[in-house]
């Protein structure tokens, strides 16, 4: 994070303090007491719109694990953040060891076909656009681990091709009925691979070496990687621990005077999995707002991670005294996409608010509003503390928009009544994400006890703290104390 930015952004904000505060003198009749004030209607209060400064700042990078959704895809067309690509790679590996298909007689069985399946957990984007795929095997020479988590930004090397060619597939018939060989499933991927690799997996492996043992079977054949091609405009969730995701391998075998048909599974166990997201912003309205050399940009670009997070910098709290703080909030709009009318294939996702500190250089629970489980495992108040979009119409265009009200009525009190440190803040779309408990206890704590988001899917444009029409804001309602 650059700190002369935060610090030169400070000190505007004491030039600029009178005007900050002139809208401090409205008188309002409220309800709302933030928990900090009993239920009593009609009390005198002043409503003060505070303005902050605000940038797309970074990109950020995600964590996947294999209990967690995949994303798999690629959005071609979204004109205001661009391009994405999803690719899942995933081990899959027979169910038992030793492994042999045919107990009878190996040189009397036969190939079928074989199948990689995901199981399939719903889409993100313009699902009446058909997606295609390539099966790659991922190169032996690449660790590819069950215990360890990989970024999305990690990319692994691939070696065969296991399709004949790319595989379409139509996301809105997902969700129909298929009859495999011996099932009948619903929410499955499909992808038919080829012939060679069904050879190998049927008679090219066997007891002695590959099929031995687990450990024997990753070193022998590390793993796949499922790529998109440049097509389609989705993402897909998929789930690697699902019982619909598996390597099917059909066959035939002969069995005394008749020839039966079976089919086995490889599955998901103890196996490693990543999910690498590439993004491509280039000629999308994105590219002119990040990077920039602006000092706050009045658009903001927020995506489900891994993408672009902003840097929200406050006033000066501090400077306010003698109140009792009835409610605060962090209030931030959807700009609509009038021009192409993308907001209805590309929803967006839920946002998190964590303050920052240069000190300690952390991000960090948001004191006196998260609230952390006894057993720290998670913060357990997401949707209370704003998190979740709001369904509006907007009063400007008439369309059905979204915003965010983020609840920072005991922080901002904190600092009024207490004297309590102020900061800016980080303001992101995080998927597996942690954060530290505090800003002088740095164990991590997850930000939700399951991910905020699928991984990339996800995307909303707001308007930053100087845009004239869809302007984020401090609002803060308060009663004065007496003299």
């Amino acid at each position: 994070m650059n700190s002369a930015i935060v610090k030169r952004n400070f000190i505007l904000f004491f030039i600029l303090l009178p005007v900050l505060f002139s809208s401090c003198t409205k008188i309002v009749t409220t309800d709302i007491g933030g928990g900090l004030l009993p239920g009593v209607d009609g009390i005198n209060a002043k409503d003060s719109f505070l303005t902050v400064i605000t940038k797309n700042i970074g990109d950020s990078v995600n964590h996947v694990t294999n209990t967690q959704d995949f994303s798999l895809g690629y959005i071609s067309n979204d004109p205001l953040f661009g391009k994405t690509s999803a690719t899942v790679n995933v081990q899959l590996v027979p169910t038992t060891f030793p492994t042999e298909f045919n107990t009878f007689n190996r040189d009397s069985t036969f190939f079928d076909s074989i199948v990689l399946v995901l199981s399939y957990k719903g889409p993100y984007g313009d699902s009446f656009q058909n997606l295609a795929f390539r099966v790659y095997q991922i190169s032996n020479d690449e660790p590819f681990l069950a215990d360890s988590v990989y970024s999305s930004a990690h990319f692994f090397q691939k070696v065969n091709e296991l399709t004949d060619g790319p595989v379409s597939v139509n996301p809105i018939n997902l969700k129909d009925s298929v009859y495999p060989r011996g099932e009948a499933a619903t929410n499955q991927i499909r992808l038919r691979l080829n012939q060679s690799f069904g050879e190998l997996i049927l008679h090219g492996f066997d007891t002695a070496h590959a099929y031995k043992s687990d450990s024997l079977f990753k070193q022998y054949f590390r793993g796949f990687s499922v790529v998109p091609e440049q097509t389609g405009n989705c993402l897909l969730r998929v789930n690697l621990q699902d019982t619909n995701t598996k390597l099917a391998v059909y066959y035939r075998f002969q069995n005394g005077g008749t020839i039966d048909t079976t089919v086995s599974y490889f599955k998901i166990n103890s196996s490693a999995g990543a999910n690498n997201i590439r993004r491509d912003r280039s000629g999308a309205q994105v590219a002119n707002y990040y990077p920039s050399s602006n000092t706050q940009d009045s658009i903001l670009f927020l995506e489900a991670s891994p993408g672009i997070f902003t840097n929200v910098t406050f006033p000066p709290l501090n400077t306010l005294s003698n109140i009792v703080i009835q409610r605060a909030e962090l209030t931030m709009e959807q700009i609509p996409d009038l021009t192409y009318g993308s907001d209805i294939f590309f929803t967006p996702p839920q946002l998190f608010l964590t303050p920052y500190s240069t000190d300690s250089m952390r991000r960090f629970a948001t004191p006196n509003v998260a609230v952390i489980a006894a057993d720290s495992a998670s913060i357990t108040n997401t949707s209370s503390m704003g998190c979740v979009p709001l369904k509006k119409t907007d009063v400007l265009t008439g369309y059905s928009t979204y915003s965010y009200s983020f609840d920072l009525t005991r922080y901002v009190q904190g600092i009024v009544t207490k004297g309590q440190k102020s900061y800016n803040f980080v303001l992101f779309a995080p998927g597996n994400d942690f954060i530290a408990a505090s800003e002088t206890n740095p164990f991590r704590i997850p930000i939700a006890a399951s991910p905020l988001n699928p991984p990339a899917a996800g995307r909303v444009r707001l308007g930053g703290g100087n845009n004239t029409a869809y302007r984020m804001k401090l609002h803060i309602v308060y009663s004065p104390l007496p003299h």
